[in-house]
């Protein structure tokens, strides 16, 4: 039960890895999927950015599955995607919108 409270997780590297945020600010910057796909399915994923608010909705749930605070600065658009040490990694169909002014 304790790797599903880890289902998802913000992390800002180099700084803030998931070892030093669990430490410092448990359970803060990850949760559990209320309906968690299987290891080997594929989910939809909308993250949004809005300034330092960061939302992400996992297979089109109506309440975010994360909600956190930015832990950069960094303004530039710039979006990394971990997916676990040792996994492949596939995305598919992956599109960068910019929110309107």
């Amino acid at each position: 039960m304790l790797r599903r409270s880890h289902s998802i997780q913000y992390i800002s590297m180099p700084d803030y890895d998931w070892e030093r945020l669990r430490s410092e600010f448990s359970g803060k910057y990850e949760s559990k999927l209320n309906n968690a796909p299987g290891e080997n399915d594929w989910f939809h994923a909308r993250i949004m950015v809005n300034g330092k608010h960061i939302s992400v909705y996992v297979n089109n749930e109506q309440q975010p599955s994360l909600e956190v605070e930015k832990l950069n600065n960094n303004t530039k658009g710039e979006v990394g995607l971990w997916v676990g040490n040792n996994a492949a990694g596939s995305f598919a169909n992956l599109k960068i919108i910019p929110l309107k002014p």
